[in-house]
């Protein structure tokens, strides 16, 4: 069982996860936004999936963010842009079905 699975049963582990945000291995920082918006749904890991979704270079990485960032929804439109611009990269088709992108105050 995951800490993003307890929901707010984890929320003793908030601040060790506030501290992975600033972790140099990118799985970590990814683990603890997870975490933390599914404890606290907590809006500021949207920087960090942002910064994730846009050094990812594997479909699952970007396929997980992006449905991350739809469950978060209208607080994650810091990410448009990174998602505007793996849109528009001509080798990238990855938009999950689930994810409205007018929730996060984009329109194609």
């Amino acid at each position: 069982m995951t800490l993003a699975t307890l929901g707010s049963k984890a929320k003793a582990a908030v601040p060790e996860l506030m501290k992975l945000l600033e972790d140099p291995n990118d799985d970590a920082r990814e683990a603890a936004a997870t975490a933390l918006w599914k404890i606290e749904r907590y809006a500021g890991v949207v920087p960090v999936l942002a910064e994730r979704m846009e050094t990812a270079t594997d479909y699952q990485t970007l396929i997980r963010v992006m449905n991350l960032l739809g469950e978060i929804g209208p607080a994650a439109k810091l990410a448009v842009p990174v998602i505007q611009k793996k849109i528009e990269d001509p080798g990238v088709s990855f938009v999950p079905a689930t994810v409205d992108l007018a929730k996060l105050g984009w329109l194609p």
